[in-house]
């Protein structure tokens, strides 16, 4: 093995497994020439010493980039939450107003784009009350109008009623 790496005059690092394990196990060997010389320099370690390091490394990424991946995950989560939490309240508020449910302020606890739409939607709630309220004021003041109106026309009714049957008792004496 090392003859054919020594007739290229290269540098190699290759795993070792022998066929019998009874002399040696698996192991590296790193094959590099020395210069200005016909010698070369032959480093043989165990496998797993050799590797141990590469297979440590390994295994600090697998546990470092899940811990990752679930730190992630977990911001990913509060992230999403902070949008999705104040949207599903300003919608429930909106079809509270649609439903005519005016008296409950809209409360989103928000700094963004839906926090600023969240105001806009209470001001307009706030309108849309005091019209509602305004609206059935006038229809209150209305009703008592046409009552006291009604009231006065059967009194009118009634003295023209009365008028009609004293004439028709002058008329008939």
């Amino acid at each position: 093995l090392v003859r054919s790496v020594m007739e290229a005059r290269e540098t190699v690092t290759m795993l070792h497994d022998p066929l019998d394990n009874t002399i040696t196990g698996a192991h590296v060997m790193a094959v590099v020439p020395v210069p200005m010389s016909d010698m070369y320099l032959i480093l043989e370690q165990d496998k797993d010493v050799a590797l141990a390091l590469p297979n440590q490394l390994r295994r600090n990424l697998i546990l470092f980039g899940s811990l990752g991946f679930v730190v992630t995950l977990v911001m990913s989560w509060v992230t999403t939450r902070s949008i999705v939490k104040p949207t599903e309240e300003l919608t429930a508020a909106a079809v509270r107003m649609a439903r005519g449910q005016l008296s409950v302020p809209i409360k989103v606890h928000a700094r963004d784009e839906i926090g600023v739409l969240a105001e806009n939607l209470e001001a307009m709630r706030q309108q849309l009350k005091d019209a509602l309220d305004k609206v059935e004021t006038a229809n209150r003041d209305l009703e008592f109008r046409v009552k006291e109106r009604t009231r006065q026309l059967q009194g009118l009714v009634g003295r023209v009623l009365t008028a009609q049957e004293e004439e028709r008792r002058r008329v008939a004496l």
